[in-house]
Parts: C-alpha cells; structure tokens; sequence
C-alpha cells in the first residue's frame, strides 16, 4: 500500500493507494518509508459486495524509481 500520494506538482490527491506488487517494483526492494516515483493511467472502477462503490485505481504503472528513503526511527 502507498500512502500519501502526490501528483507531479506535489499535490495530495489521496491519502492511500493499494498496489499491485509487479516485478518492476519488488527489484527495488521498498521499504517502509521509502518513496518511489511512478507514472500511470488513473481508471475508475466499480468494488463492494453489491458491486455499488466508485473507486480509482493507478493502471499500467511505468518508470517506477524509488526516489528518497527514509530511515523510520524506533
């Protein structure tokens, strides 16, 4: 899961962002903390038990790179 999403002018445009775990991002090793730079097509689509929730998703994720890692204090 992603938190704290930002679009490329640094706006906050959710507060979370669950993600499938392609090849592309396990090679980078993330870590809680870390933050990662990605570009995707935003598509909408229907969830719930009765399929009645609008919700978003990020499709064909590319040029992921992790950007920043930060070391989370104990």
């Amino acid at each position: 899961m992603l938190v704290n999403v930002e679009n490329s002018s640094g706006k906050l445009v959710t507060d979370h962002l669950w993600f499938n775990l392609t090849k592309k991002l396990d090679v980078l090793r993330l870590k809680e903390g870390d933050r990662v730079q990605f570009y995707g097509i935003i598509k909408q689509y229907v969830k719930g038990y009765e399929k009645d929730q609008i919700d978003y998703k990020i499709s064909y994720p590319s040029k992921i790179v992790k950007i920043r890692s930060e070391k989370k204090e104990e």
